[in-house]
């Protein structure tokens, strides 16, 4: 008597990609923060990215740490209830006249390039 047993040759099924998995491409707007953060943004991709987001108004932190950027994006002005803009880990050298938006109550620009502060530099009062 011969017994065949019978294998299963199939492979087992990949699991799907949970989203938290997936490396964000876009900004996510995570309730008042703008996670704009590791995208490995160089500023022509920054303003490309604000571009495309639209929900100015309810943002009251923006974080772009870990990124390629060389100034503070011009965008960072949209944003009329921005309080704190985190710029940690990019290539800025130096914050010219007029590069933090007046609302903005706490900068953070740790891990950067920065050689000293522009003489013109005017950063707001709530920074100083």
């Amino acid at each position: 008597l011969f017994e065949e047993s019978v294998h299963s040759t199939e492979e087992p099924a990949q699991e799907t990609l949970l989203e938290e998995n997936v490396p964000p491409t876009e900004f996510l707007l995570r309730g008042t923060v703008l996670d704009g953060s590791n995208l490995g943004l160089k500023d022509e991709e920054a303003a490309e990215h604000f571009s495309k987001f639209e929900e100015k108004d309810e943002v009251k932190e923006i974080d772009l740490s870990a990124n390629l950027l060389e100034k503070v994006p011009q965008d960072v002005w949209n944003f009329p209830k921005l309080k704190k803009l985190n710029l940690d880990g990019n290539r800025l050298r130096t914050l010219s006249r007029n590069s933090i938006p007046t609302t903005v109550e706490f900068l953070s620009v740790q891990n950067n390039y920065l050689e000293s502060l522009n003489s013109n530099c005017e950063l707001p009062e709530s920074l100083i």
